[in-house]
This record gives structure tokens, sequence and C-alpha cells, in this order.
């Protein structure tokens, strides 16, 4: 059943569910990669779902949001408003039972994606205190959002923050942060328009096959009032 409608009868936005725990963790690896899919940066498809979207389905399952567009999955928002409550289940649940995983699955399948992904982790620690210091910081919610290449341009993603923005500041939030790398222009374009400001910005390392290559992540903040989706 639908929760919201905007836009037009296409479009679909509810609440998500148990049931849309799946649909969450493919669309996120399927867009990971500046809406490219994970695999061009990193071989384990469920470890980048545990590590991307584990906290925001199973432990604040209250902040995310489905959007179906003639009633298929198109997208989802999902954010966090205890950022001090994320971090720690993130170092102390989720990261660790998601490392585990991986490694199990990698001696069954005699892959190395343990060993990529402590290569990333080790050339992006500085870059990740950076940025979990920057969203983190004066306890500021955050969000995330996706949405599938072929539903892009139809007004979904504005939408989509419409409602989460909405339902954050009934629930007591007063701003909101989002990281976004400084190579995906159409993201970093899209929260500008938004009325999303930059408040900070840290190095990332990714791989590309064989090499690595250097961008920027930016975390842009949008102040909230009471009465909707303005800024101040």
């Amino acid at each position: 059943m639908c929760g919201v409608r905007a836009t037009s009868d296409s479009l679909c936005i509810r609440p998500a569910g148990t049931a849309d725990r799946d649909i969450i963790r493919t669309i996120t690896c399927d867009t990971a990669d500046s809406g490219r899919p994970v695999e061009s940066l990193f071989p384990d498809r469920e470890f980048a779902a545990d590590v991307l979207t584990r906290y925001y389905t199973d432990f604040e399952p209250e902040s995310a949001w489905i959007a179906l567009w003639e009633n298929a999955p198109a997208g989802y928002i999902m954010g966090c408003l205890a950022p001090s409550r994320c971090d720690r289940l993130m170092r102390s649940r989720i990261v660790p039972v998601a490392v585990v995983r991986m490694m199990l699955r990698d001696l069954v399948c005699l892959r190395s994606a343990t060993l990529k992904a402590l290569s990333i982790a080790f050339r992006n620690r500085g870059a990740l205190r950076a940025r979990n210091n920057l969203l983190a910081n004066h306890g500021v919610p955050h969000l995330h959002i996706n949405l599938l290449e072929p539903f892009r341009g139809k007004g979904i993603g504005s939408a989509l923050l419409d409602v989460f923005l909405r339902a954050s500041v009934a629930r007591g939030a007063t701003a909101m942060r989002v990281s976004v790398r400084g190579d995906n222009a159409p993201a970093a374009g899209f929260f500008r328009r938004m009325g999303f400001i930059e408040n900070g910005s840290y190095p990332i390392f990714l791989p590309r096959g064989k090499a690595w290559y250097e961008t920027t992540g930016l975390v842009l903040e949008r102040k909230l009032l009471a009465g909707a989706n303005e800024q101040h």
C-alpha cells in the first residue's frame, strides 16, 4: 500500500518495511560507485551491502522510505537521526560481523576480497575518520539516497527528499547532512539545488582495476525549519 503520492500518479513513496530490505541492498550495490555497480570498486557485494545499509534497515528502519515508479522499485532514501548510536553500532556490531562473513566467503570461494578490503581501509584510514567526524559533528543527522538509472530525471529524488525531511523535522531534526563523492557531479549538483551547502571535505583513495586514484568526499549540510522542507 502506498503511504505518500507525489509528482504524478506514477510515483508512490512509502515507508520501507522488512520485505524491502533486499530491495534496498540491491539498489545500493547497483549504484554504489557514483551510480554504477559496486563491483567496479570491490568484488564482495554482500560485504558492501552490509556496511552501507545494515544500520539503516536493521536498526533504524523508521527512517527509511521506498520509491515505486509504476509499482517498480525505483530508489530509496534512508537516514540516521542518532549519529552517535549509528557510529557505536557500526564499530561494535555491523562492521565486525560483515568482515567475518566476508572472510568465510573468501575461504569457501577461494577469493581475496578480504585483502582488497584491508587495502582500501588502510589507504582511507584518515579519510574514514574525517568523514565520520564531519557527519557526526554536533550530532547532526545524515541521509543516503539512491535511484536506479532508468528512474533518474523524473523528479523522484526531490520527492523522496521532501518526504524524508518532513518526517525528520517531525521527529525533531533541525539540520541534515549528506556525504557524496566530489567526482559524482550529478549527485553533488542535486544536493546543492536542494539547498545543501558544503560543510567540509576529505580525500578518498579508490581502486580502479589494478591502479588507484584519488578523489574528494564532500559533506553537505542543510538547515531545516519546522514549517517543512525549507532552509535558513
